[in-house]
């Protein structure tokens, strides 16, 4: 199936440097107290002295301890990176985080032979994201590990921020990207994917484009487009979603609140009001500007403006286009790689990938046999109820799935 062509529209629009920088100025002012209106802030939010007292220290306490728990993470996982390769059919740079494979001294190891494990993160994430769980999953020094950061992620937001020019991508792009990044890091066909949200979504891709390597998969809430949330969607299009171009820390605690957390429902009933400790919003609302304005937005919109484009929309209901499903595996509503070994791991109160929609999906594949389709209850698409982060919950259920590669070299 090649419908995984460069026919989408290629880019949704560029940013010079003298932009981004002034951009860039603009968003670290802080709202003077006047303009707490206009801001949208409330006044005794905008005039209260000790908030920005607080946050400062919150920002100074927490990005040094978050850096310091994310090394502790990679030196435990033996991870060495950021790498780079450049990919000369998509006359990009790749950056990413390796696992070498330990191989026996007195054996000669041809490198197809090397098993492997890729890991695909999500949307406004790094490779980061699984450090804690590859210490959970004690891969065996024998197996290879990668993680690719994707396009306008990770070590890549220095380059949409210092380039003249950066090309936001479509789907087509992001799997073709981390295609032929297995082609240049030479990986075998001993290999094993697991993504979660868009990451989800690229490894399910990926494996229709490349079967010959990539043999079972993991997917952990797959941000498939035909998946995605109504409501969530609509907002993204009408700009009354603002997720990952927060404006405020607010907009940071709504986000995590109300999109990565368990439903309204749910949290009612929960103790507990956040999901993460408060002082980390601050934190990752300073990271989060470090990024041009509008960088995750014109992402976002470049992801989904086909499907957007197809979807037929009325008042109560926004389905994709039947008819517009067809070849194009971006728009499937059913799974079109029946075939597949997989196991796919779903949140029952997932806010932005439907779990109806998602067993739909994934229905004909289950009842062959071939896909293992897991709910996690109390579970939203990042956190669980409790606060635990979704792939710690999921472990159980995917390591030895994830595992299952031939290791004997």
């Amino acid at each position: 199936m090649n419908t995984l062509s460069r026919s989408h529209n290629q880019s949704i629009g560029t940013m010079t440097s003298s932009e981004v920088r002034s951009n860039l100025k603009l968003r670290n002012r802080e709202p003077a107290p006047e303009a707490a209106k206009a801001t949208g802030l409330k006044a005794s939010k905008a005039l209260h002295p000790k908030k920005p007292i607080r946050r400062k220290l919150e920002a100074m306490v927490g990005m040094p301890l978050l850096d310091f728990y994310f090394k502790r993470e990679q030196k435990h996982c033996n991870l060495v990176g950021p790498k780079q390769v450049y990919l000369p059919r998509q006359r990009i740079p790749m950056y990413y985080y390796e696992r070498k494979a330990v191989l026996p001294k007195d054996k000669s190891v041809d490198q197809q032979d090397i098993p492997t494990l890729l890991f695909c993160h999500g949307i406004g994430s790094s490779a980061l994201e699984f450090f804690s769980l590859l210490r959970r999953l004690n891969v065996p020094p024998q197996v290879r590990i990668l993680i690719p950061e994707n396009i306008g992620h990770g070590e890549y937001l220095k380059r949409a921020i210092s380039s003249e020019s950066f090309h936001y991508p479509n789907p087509s792009d992001m799997v073709e990207a981390i295609s032929e990044f297995l082609d240049v890091v030479n990986v075998s066909s001993n290999c094993n994917a697991m993504g979660g949200s868009l990451g989800g979504g690229i490894v399910y891709y990926l494996r229709i484009k490349r079967p010959e390597i990539i043999q079972n998969t993991v997917l952990v809430a797959p941000a498939l487009l035909s998946v995605l949330d109504n409501t969530f969607l609509e907002g993204l299009s009408d700009g009354s979603n603002s997720f990952l171009e927060y404006g405020s820390r607010d907009d940071v605690k709504e986000i995590f609140r109300n999109l990565l957390w368990t439903g309204a429902d749910q949290q009612r009933l929960n103790p507990k009001k956040d999901p993460i400790p408060k002082f980390i919003y601050e934190v990752l609302y300073r990271q989060n500007r470090k990024a041009p304005e509008g960088h995750w937005k014109s992402l976002q919109e470049g992801l989904l403006k086909d499907a957007i484009a197809l979807r037929t929309t009325s008042k109560d209901n926004v389905e994709i286009n039947p008819e517009d499903d067809g070849d194009n595996i971006f728009l499937a509503t059913i799974d079109k790689d029946q075939d597949s070994r997989r196991v796919v791991v779903w949140p029952e109160e997932d806010q932005i990938c439907k779990l109806e929609k998602g067993r739909r999906f994934f229905e004909a594949s289950v009842s062959s046999g071939k896909c293992q389709f897991e709910t996690l209850p109390d579970c939203g698409h990042i956190f669980h109820a409790n606060g635990s982060q979704i792939y710690d919950i999921a472990t159980p259920k995917i390591k030895d799935f994830l595992l299952d590669v031939w290791i004997e070299v």
